[in-house]
């Protein structure tokens, strides 16, 4: 028996309630990244009276926002090859989260705009990493039917920081509806404890660390 068998031997195979749990927090994941793209909507006026924004310049935040999440998009799925589809899905929460809160310290249009631009890296990145977390996780002829409804987290993500900012920004600020932002960190941390690789990853990443040995030792 070779040392590639015997890791590929301690694998846990996935039960029905690692899946359960791998979609409950996908979908807060989701959630969380849904409500935090649409807290810059929220907080556009009170941003351009506190800056003296111009029309351009408020608009170019959103233009900031999509192209951090395209860059993100891209080094998400890199990063969920490399590194895990859980510990992806992880770092991109704690990206995002921590510098959405961040955004909260900003004093102009400048410092706000480069937040904002790097914080929507882990936004990207977390629609990548939980989708394909989910997809390896549920079973073949559940699977479109997990994933559509997986994107509802995005829908309520948006009513959530609806009502999140009707709530926070007549009584405390625009700078308290991010600090709030921290929050999801939270949740990576429960991430991490309660949902494994999907085994399909976890062989695929010993194949790759065994292929060497594998090959010396085939070698007449």
């Amino acid at each position: 028996m070779t040392d590639l068998t015997r890791a590929l031997e301690k694998i846990k195979p996935t039960t029905k309630r690692t899946q359960q749990i791998a979609f409950v927090f996908a979908f807060l994941a989701l959630l969380v990244d849904g409500a935090d793209m649409l807290l810059l909507s929220f907080s556009l006026n009170s941003l351009k009276a506190e800056f003296g924004l111009t029309n351009l310049q408020a608009g170019t935040l959103g233009s900031f926002t999509l192209g951090g999440m395209a860059v993100g998009g891209f080094i998400g799925g890199w990063a969920c090859d490399r590194l895990g589809r859980v510990r992806t899905v992880v770092i991109s929460i704690l990206i995002f989260s921590i510098l959405t809160a961040a955004l909260g310290f900003t004093q102009n249009f400048e410092q706000f705009a480069v937040l904002r631009f790097l914080s929507a890296f882990g936004i990207g990145s977390l629609y990548i990493a939980a989708n394909t977390l989910m997809a390896e996780y549920v079973p073949t002829e559940y699977r479109t039917t997990v994933l559509g409804t997986l994107q509802a987290g995005w829908t309520v993500g948006y009513i959530v920081a609806t009502l999140l900012a009707g709530w926070i920004i007549p009584d405390y600020g625009w700078r308290m509806l991010f600090f709030v932002a921290i929050i999801p960190s939270v949740l990576a941390i429960f991430i991490q404890k309660l949902v494994p690789e999907p085994e399909s990853w976890q062989r695929a990443r010993l194949q790759r660390f065994y292929a060497p040995a594998e090959a010396t030792a085939n070698q007449p």
